[in-house]
């Protein structure tokens, strides 16, 4: 109670809205690399997208077990608040109160969304460590059932959005299927699915760099692909990590009519990018009962008609659901 007196009067402290979008967000160790800028477009868009008339920031450490220094957090949260004040009406509740929220919701799909935002090197930096780490938890053990018990639906030509280290490439060959291209925003991520690649192939980079593996984000596959017309489209364990709308807006341009799109996602959803396990695992899992895997295809639905599900453990604690979807 002693640190209570030293705290500064509030002078304002209640914060209301009646057409707000409410941004819980948490600082994490680390976090002081990100590109507020990301966050900023993709706060303005759900707003946009909701209909909301303002914005309220607030800090939430609760989301998660590792967060920021108190200083540090309040400084990247009014930096944030600052950057979207450029174009929108915000408002931020005081920093480090306790404090109560009573939220009247809308009840439609966008009503309650979870984003993780991690630096962009951080892929690059784990690339190494990457395979080693999903075949422990069982993620690529997984991965290859939910592409097994999907067999009758992939065709060649395939696209592998957030492909890794091209680690789907193993299956495809078995199956088959040679005519398979990845995109990773990692470059280290594409330079080990490239060495992988000419392991499986030896002729993979005769006449230049294989071209199998391209960097860059998923955001900008429809830039990347003008002239490829796929009948496959995957998206494993990436939902969280990419604009999943922007992504859907630009694939119908790029598959064939009657293509197939097979996302598979974490239900319940546990965050555990290496050296964050335990980051987001509380607050995430305690939406269970709302699922996840619903809440992403219930977006995809407004621009593919989904046609098959697939549901393999991972561990037991939670599965690698496979949704199956066709481009009308």
């Amino acid at each position: 109670m002693a640190k209570l007196a030293h705290l500064p009067k509030i002078e304002n402290p209640d914060t209301r809205s009646d057409n707000g979008l409410l941004a819980l967000v948490c600082v994490e160790r680390g976090d002081e690399v990100l590109d507020l800028r990301e966050i900023r477009d993709e706060i303005a868009r759900t707003k946009k997208r909701v209909g909301a008339s303002e914005i309220i920031v607030c800090a939430f450490g609760h989301l998660s077990d590792i967060p920021e220094e108190p200083e540090v957090a309040r400084r990247i949260l009014r930096n944030l608040s600052e950057l979207l004040m450029v174009d929108n009406i915000v408002q931020q509740p005081p920093f480090g109160w306790d404090k109560t929220l009573t939220i009247d919701v809308p009840a439609h799909q966008y009503n309650m969304t979870g984003l993780i935002f991690t630096p962009k090197k951080s892929w690059d930096e784990i690339a190494g460590e990457f395979d080693s780490y999903m075949l422990k938890t069982g993620h690529y053990r997984a991965q290859s059932r939910v592409l097994g018990a999907s067999r009758e639906y992939i065709r060649a030509p395939v696209l592998d959005i957030c492909c890794g280290t091209g680690r789907s490439l193993h299956w495809m060959y078995r199956n088959g299927m040679t005519d398979y291209v990845g995109i990773d925003e990692s470059a280290n991520m594409i330079r080990l699915a490239r060495q992988m690649a000419t392991v499986i192939d030896p002729l993979e980079n005769m006449n230049g760099t294989g071209k199998r593996f391209l960097c860059g984000v998923a955001e900008s596959i429809g830039d990347r692909m003008p002239l490829r017309k796929f009948k496959t489209v995957l998206l494993f364990n990436a939902t969280a990590y990419v604009d999943l709308d922007s992504v859907m807006r630009q694939l119908p341009a790029i598959m064939e009519t009657g293509a197939k799109l097979i996302v598979a996602d974490e239900d319940p959803f546990v965050f555990s990018a290496m050296g964050k396990d335990s980051s987001m695992r509380g607050a995430i899992e305690s939406m269970a009962r709302r699922k996840s895997v619903d809440v992403i295809a219930n977006r995809i639905r407004a621009r593919f008609n989904q046609i098959g599900h697939v549901d393999v453990p991972i561990d037991e604690k939670h599965n690698l659901v496979g949704m199956i979807f066709e481009k009308p």
